[in-house]
This record gives structure tokens, C-alpha cells and sequence, in this order.
């Protein structure tokens, strides 16, 4: 490996550092995660120290806002390189970027362009908040689900937050879920790594579908078809031996008549096929035709019983 060639993997190192501690919320494994890395040699802080010194955040804070001698002495570190990168690391993390927000209703599907010039395809009730500036991209996926084509014409990368994990990326096309139980991410094409809050660091494969349970359950990667995963995208939502449990509560994420299932053997029953996204009557229809189950009218919704 060359010296420039080293230089520059510990510049884009030390840059997605600097974009992961700005973010609101900085979990303690990841900062004690920080601090190894810094560690680790003189040539890490003073990447990190470099990256630091272009915003010139010293002068950009007023000096009652800077961290104590005290706070920065506790870390076990030598050198004033660490210490400008410590100072530097509290101070952005009370001054982060100013975000966007992006936002759709239930039942919409919207295409953005973040700040950064990446695209992204906001699924239905979902909200994205994202910054930009000269040395750091992130983003964080507050709610419902996102598709990310990142751009590759900055040399940091992009930050996604979902929960406790992120997922960063230079040139990646990725889904990130934030369902009720658990995490998902799905890596289309290029590259992608996943890192979680009790230190997790996956680098995925395109094609890999990484499921993190929360809170900080087992990850658990599988590779299904590509064209299931990503049939959202195009409005289409597909179940293979789906329950129908599950099927029902990913219908109701995309329209405002909502269903409901009323005893437990009909939740159990299983549904396979392709389902317009919103199309909450068609999808009630085909159910009466395909399973033992019968659906009557409730307030603003409908209720599907068992027939068994």
C-alpha cells in the first residue's frame, strides 16, 4: 500500500468520524469506539485533527462553549493533535449543521435531492432529515422507509442514522425500514457498511438484506430477491407466505382505510402475491376469494374474520 494511498483512506477514516460524532445523538459505545480509533496511532489524530482544522472551529465557537482541560484529560491520549481533536469533536457536536427535512403523507411516494446532490425516494409516512457541508454529509431516517442513490462527487461519506445504527456509504444505492420491531437494510448495488451502537461494523454486499432487532438484538443477514425487496419502489408490495398479520399492518402504512383482523386464526392465515400499495378494497377482495375470511365494515376501516 502507497503512503498516498494510505493518507487518503485515513482521510475518508477520519471524515466519517467527524461526520458521525456531529450527529444529535452520540451513544457511548460509539464515542469510546472514537476515542480506540484515535488511539490507535498519532497519525489517526492528526487525520481527524486536519479534518477538524479545515472548519477552523475553534474560532467559530465562543470560548465559554469550549470543553474543559478537565473534560479532555480524562481521555488517556498524549499530544496536542488529540487534544484540538477532542475540543474539536465536543464542539461540533453542539454545533451540528443545519438539517432539511423531507417529508410524505400516507399513501404519497416523493423523489428528493438531499443536500449533498444525492437522490433519495421517500416511501409512504416517512420523513428524512439531512445536512451538508464541506467536510461531512448525513442523513437520518426518522420514520417509514427510504431509498438512497448516493452520490460519489464528495470524498467523505454519506451517514445514514436509523435508530442506533448507521449506515455509511460513498456511492451506494440502498432501502433503509424503520419497522416496529426492528431495522432493516438492503444494499442494491455498490458499497454499503452498517455500524451499530454495541459496535457492530458490517460490511454489506450488494444483494445482502441485514435485519438489526431492537433494541440491540442479533443482526441477521439473508438474501432474498431483489425484485421482492425493492417492489415498494415502483408502489407494488410482495408477500410469499406472508401472514396475514403482516401483510395487513404493511397495507395499512399506505392507505387511510385501515384493516383490522379479529381473531387469531385468520392472523395466522398465510398470503402469497403481488398488491397494489394503497389499494386497501382490492386487497380485501382478493382475500375473501383466496382465504377462509370474510371482511365487514368498521367506522373508517374494515375488520377481516375468519370463516373457519
Amino acid at each position: 500500500m502507497t503512503s498516498a494511498h494510505t493518507d487518503k483512506q485515513l482521510r475518508l477514516e477520519a471524515s466519517e468520524w467527524f461526520a458521525r460524532l456531529r450527529a444529535s445523538a452520540v451513544s457511548p459505545e460509539i464515542e469510546a469506539e472514537f476515542f480506540r480509533w484515535a488511539a490507535q496511532s498519532p497519525r489517526h489524530a492528526a487525520a481527524y485533527e486536519a479534518v477538524c482544522a479545515a472548519w477552523d472551529v475553534l474560532g467559530m465557537v465562543p470560548a465559554k462553549r469550549r470543553p474543559r482541560h478537565a473534560m479532555i484529560g480524562r481521555r488517556e491520549f498524549a499530544g496536542g493533535a488529540i487534544a484540538a481533536s477532542l475540543a474539536a469533536y465536543f464542539l461540533l457536536r453542539a454545533e451540528p449543521a443545519e438539517a432539511k427535512v423531507f417529508k410524505t403523507a400516507i399513501g404519497e411516494q416523493k423523489r428528493f435531492t438531499l443536500p449533498d446532490g444525492s437522490a433519495l425516494l421517500l416511501d409512504t409516512a416517512s420523513e428524512v432529515s439531512a445536512s451538508c457541508d464541506k467536510i461531512s454529509r448525513t442523513a437520518s431516517l426518522g420514520c417509514g422507509r427510504a431509498h438512497f442513490d448516493v452520490t460519489n462527487a464528495r470524498e467523505s461519506a454519506l451517514v445514514v442514522r436509523i435508530g442506533d445504527i448507521s449506515v455509511t456509504s460513498h456511492r451506494g444505492h440502498f432501502d433503509v425500514f424503520r419497522g416496529e420491531d426492528a431495522i432493516f437494510v438492503y444494499l442494491q448495488q455498490n458499497d454499503a457498511a452498517v455500524q451499530t451502537a454495541n459496535g457492530d461494523n458490517v460490511k454489506l454486499r450488494p444483494g445482502d438484506y441485514l435485519r438489526a432487532p431492537m433494541p440491540y438484538g442479533k443482526l441477521v443477514i439473508d438474501r432474498p430477491a431483489q425484485e421482492a425487496i425493492t417492489a415498494w419502489q415502483r408502489g407494488i408490495l410482495v408477500f410469499d407466505q406472508t401472514t396475514l398479520s403482516d401483510a395487513v399492518r404493511e397495507m395499512n402504512r399506505y392507505s387511510p382505510v385501515k384493516l383490522t383482523i379479529s381473531d387469531a386464526k385468520a392472523a395466522q392465515l398465510k398470503i402469497s402475491g403481488a398488491y397494489g400499495a394503497g389499494k386497501a378494497a382490492e386487497f380485501l377482495h382478493t382475500l375473501t376469494l383466496l382465504l377462509p375470511v370474510r371482511a365487514q365494515a368498521r367506522g373508517d376501516g374494515f375488520e377481516i374474520t375468519s370463516t373457519l
